[in-house]
């Protein structure tokens, strides 16, 4: 970058136009650094915000394989989440496994298994 900037400089004893360049050249390269340098300390004031955030984040205690680990408050809500989704879909699938067996029983009580309709027309024969 300094050698761009000795070159920019090293035209400016020419004449007047070339002056004009130079100066209008100068002044690009300085606002594309001020723009660079915007940029830098926008991604570290936003990389700084989200450490604060984190360290600001309340902890929460969960259950382990029989340990208590200390986590965030989020990863708590988040290992809560799984483990209600677990236990929900067992249930479901318990209950959806349980009505089959009673339906397949009850259909199947006087020895054979005959679908819906030939149990409703049973009492026509």
């Amino acid at each position: 970058m300094q050698a761009y900037l000795l070159l920019i400089h090293s035209g400016a004893g020419k004449s007047h136009s070339g002056h004009r360049q130079v100066v209008e050249s100068y002044h690009r390269v300085l606002a594309h650094i001020h723009l660079t340098l915007r940029r830098v300390a926008f991604q570290y004031r936003l990389k700084y915000r989200r450490f604060k955030q984190k360290a600001r984040m309340a902890k929460d205690v969960i259950n382990v394989d029989g340990k208590d680990v200390v986590v965030r408050e989020d990863t708590a809500k988040g290992y809560r989440f799984v483990v209600w989704g677990v236990v929900t879909a067992t249930i479901c699938l318990a209950i959806m496994a349980l009505l089959v067996g009673v339906f397949f029983g009850w259909a199947a009580k006087d020895g054979k298994i005959e679908t819906p309709s030939q149990a409703a027309n049973a009492n026509t024969r």
